[in-house]
């Protein structure tokens, strides 16, 4: 066979074998099918907003103005290195505008060696947001993703994701939880 043959077959197999799937699967090599988007379920606290999570994630509303989501209960206490795949949010609404707390919440990570990978300002539900990515701090998690939506002139909602960068669906899941809050008041 000539070369210019050869390179031709071999193109052309490579093209047919990248477009039809094999019907069996290689001795170290693992097929991977496309994962399926969560089915995604609201929470409503009543008379003030509602947020959508993945189904069968659990919620702590341990405390009037504090509620939990997490992807899963952690079976013991904190204080040590969280699974990879474990992501927990936080909703809260401390006193202060959007710009006091979203000032006074980054310098308060970076106290804790926390570093902002990234702040962007955006609209949630018709209300002026900032997001802030956060790495480190030393905590449970490596990673934090909050979101600040202006509440009224003395009040803002934190919407705080810990989670791992490494969980490859965190970052996607983290922003459409925190893209579907609305206030209900």
């Amino acid at each position: 066979m000539k070369p210019k043959q050869l390179a031709l077959a071999l193109l052309t197999t490579t093209a047919f074998l990248g477009v039809l799937p094999l019907s069996h699967s290689l001795t170290g090599i693992n097929s991977s099918s496309a994962q399926t988007q969560p089915k995604f379920v609201t929470y409503t606290e009543r008379n003030f907003f509602s947020i959508q999570h993945p189904s069968g994630w659990a919620i702590d509303k341990s405390a009037s103005n504090y509620t939990t989501i997490w992807s899963r209960k952690p079976t013991g206490a904190g204080g040590g290195k969280a699974p990879a795949n474990l992501i927990k949010t936080d909703i809260t609404v401390p006193e202060g505008s959007l710009e006091t707390v979203v000032k006074r919440d980054i310098a308060s990570s970076q106290s804790y060696n926390a570093t902002v990978k990234r702040q962007r300002n955006l609209t949630i539900n018709g209300r002026n947001a900032v997001r802030v990515h956060l790495t480190g701090g030393g905590f449970d998690f490596p990673d934090t993703m909050v979101t600040f939506v202006r509440y009224n002139n003395k009040q803002t909602v934190v919407i705080s994701s810990y989670y791992t960068a490494s969980n490859s669906s965190a970052a996607g899941t983290i922003e459409r939880i925190h893209g579907s809050f609305r206030l209900l008041r």
